[in-house]
């Protein structure tokens, strides 16, 4: 068949392997001819809206759980500083509290003015981790604190999952 007549959605054991993970998971894309019944990946049941800030955009992040409660997600976390583990702050002290210059945050809250982002992948994978969210029928919908939502989630967590266990968005800034 060719691409045209088929679809293809994630799917977490079979062949082909696509990329050797660094932790040694696999992933894998099955796709499923066009009229048949689907693909066998197992379906989404609970999107997980996490955020984060920390001495930052405490009213913002509020907006944005809430939000996402309102607008398809099951669970929210509002995550704050002392989500970071102590190792974590001790690795990347510097990271975390050098003054970048004007030039880079010209349209930043001064509490936004130090530090570099190094705690969102942390953050993410932590999550991610998580125990209590099982991977494999749950959707971590990362946002930045001061993003909400103005409409269902749902149908885009759908298209951005169909072909992958990973999928990224840009959010144009207004500023």
């Amino acid at each position: 068949r060719s691409a045209e007549d088929s679809e293809s959605c994630t799917l977490r054991s079979g062949h082909p392997p696509l990329v050797s993970s660094p932790t040694g998971e696999w992933s894998y894309v099955k796709v499923c001819g066009a009229g048949s019944a689907g693909c066998n990946a197992t379906p989404i049941k609970r999107i997980v809206h996490v955020n984060f800030a920390d001495g930052c955009c405490e009213k913002e992040q509020t907006q944005s759980s809430t939000s996402s409660l309102q607008f398809g997600a099951h669970e929210t976390r509002p995550l704050r500083g002392d989500f970071l583990s102590s190792e974590f702050r001790e690795k990347n002290s510097l990271l975390l509290n050098f003054n970048r210059t004007p030039e880079l945050t010209q349209h930043k809250t001064p509490s936004g003015k130090i530090g570099y982002y190094v705690w969102k992948p942390y953050v993410i994978l932590q999550s991610l981790l998580d125990p209590k969210l099982p991977w494999e029928t749950t959707v971590i919908a990362w946002t930045d604190a001061g993003i909400h939502f103005v409409a269902d989630m749902r149908p885009l967590v759908r298209e951005y999952m169909r072909e992958s266990d990973v999928a990224a968005t840009r959010t144009p800034m207004a500023e």
